[in-house]
């Protein structure tokens, strides 16, 4: 499954996509607000990344794409989306991303998130899609509401980072509100 925005193709990652994977996940400046921590070897690195690559069995209940610049083919980040609940009703997912920070302020997230949001309803068939940030990433929580999600509250203290529990901001759009959009 693959996705084209104006600027951006999301893909599944290959096996030679290591490189762009560490960069990213090794980064502690890009993993500062994340859940889950950098990754401090390569071997750890390695390790959750070849459970991303494609031709895993079964329904899948996760997706994550390399996010490739298409005008210059340079590596720009990595998407994912996390099925939380499917049904015949259609459920709902969460979205995230994270970026190189050469990318960071070039409108990169913004069209990542909304690709995402697009393949939650489109392809996926969610009723809703949502997304979470920590509360004090004032840049991710302003790129989901220009994706068009709505602010819908703060989870106190949900998040523990580097020993230290944090808020998260959660956000959300319906079907109805993207068709509408």
């Amino acid at each position: 499954m693959q996705m084209m925005t104006p600027r951006l193709l999301l893909r599944e990652y290959k096996p030679e996509d290591f490189p762009f994977f560490r960069d990213v996940y090794m980064d502690e400046e890009v993993m500062r607000y994340a859940y889950m921590d950098a990754y401090k070897t390569e071997q750890e690195a390695r390790e959750g990344f070849e459970k991303l690559l494609p031709g895993a069995a079964g329904e899948k209940s996760f997706y994550e794409w390399t996010i490739v610049e298409q005008a210059t083919g340079l590596y720009v980040g990595s998407a994912m989306m996390e099925v939380q609940m499917k049904n015949q009703y259609g459920g709902f997912g969460e979205l995230g991303y994270f970026l190189l920070k050469e990318f960071w302020g070039k409108g990169y997230a913004t069209e990542t998130a909304r690709a995402l949001i697009a393949l939650g309803f489109d392809q996926l068939g969610f009723h809703r899609v949502c997304a979470s940030c920590n509360a004090a990433n004032n840049d991710s929580a302003h790129v989901l509401e220009k994706a068009g999600m709505r602010h819908e509250g703060v989870l106190r203290a949900v998040r523990c980072k580097n020993g230290l529990w944090q808020d998260e901001i959660r956000y959300s759009i319906l079907a109805e509100e993207w068709e509408k959009a």
